[in-house]
């Protein structure tokens, strides 16, 4: 009787710390899921506050017309495509490790494309005013499952980002983001209908494109010789 009694309060015992470890889990996996998207809405925050310093530069510079202070606006517009894409990299990784809330995983996903788009906006822009020599690509990607190439592209244009560095400009546009209305407006006026696509200075590349032609193409768009070109 008394072996009955302490086998079951050892069941009970047992039963309880199960129940107390699941509960700690739960709470730890929560714990880091907000983590991260705190994290992720405080990088978004401080891109669109960049970005608004960045739109006030611009009508600075343009209204000055001063070379000096397009070269201000240089270094500060590299800075923030730098962490943009510092931001990218903690998206893609923060999906592959954890679950985190799809909802607010959406948001902060449009929050990033709106933001990627605006710092092309003002690229373009700072072209004429500024007279900068640059390269901008556009490249439509599609989940994994549904796009066997767009990994090894991803890594391609990696590749070609540490080559040109500043002179070159990627956007990464997830495609199935269709409740992002720039992503469909894109996605027509550019026809991308398969992934990977590439849309290098308007001109559209579809399916994988290997480095040694991207690499071409990108130096073709320079108006000047760099020293990158001269070599592969």
């Amino acid at each position: 009787m008394v072996r009955k009694k302490l086998n079951a309060k050892r069941h009970l015992v047992a039963l309880i710390l199960t129940l107390a470890f699941f509960t700690i889990g739960i709470l730890i996996g929560s714990m880091v899921t907000n983590q991260r998207i705190d994290y992720l809405q405080g990088a978004s925050s401080q891109q669109n506050i960049d970005f608004e310093s960045l739109q006030t530069q611009y009508l600075y510079v343009s209204l000055m017309k001063d070379n000096n202070s397009c070269q201000v606006v240089e270094e500060t517009f590299k800075a923030n495509v730098e962490n943009l894409e510092d931001t990218r990299k903690q998206l893609e990784e923060f999906i592959k490790k954890s679950q985190i809330n799809q909802e607010a995983y959406t948001l902060l996903k449009r929050e990033y494309v709106i933001a990627q788009f605006r710092y092309w906006l003002l690229a373009e822009s700072t072209k004429e005013v500024c007279n900068r020599d640059l390269v901008t690509l556009f490249y439509f990607f599609s989940n994994p499952q549904n796009c066997d190439d767009c990994n090894n592209q991803g890594i391609i244009l990696t590749y070609l980002k540490k080559i040109f560095n500043d002179k070159l400009l990627i956007f990464s546009f997830d495609a199935e983001l269709e409740n992002e209305p720039i992503i469909p407006i894109l996605k027509k006026v550019y026809n991308v209908t398969e992934f990977p696509t590439i849309i290098l200075e308007n001109e559209r590349y579809n399916g994988l494109q290997e480095k040694d032609m991207l690499f071409e193409q990108i130096c073709e768009h320079f108006e000047n010789e760099y020293q990158e070109c001269n070599s592969s």
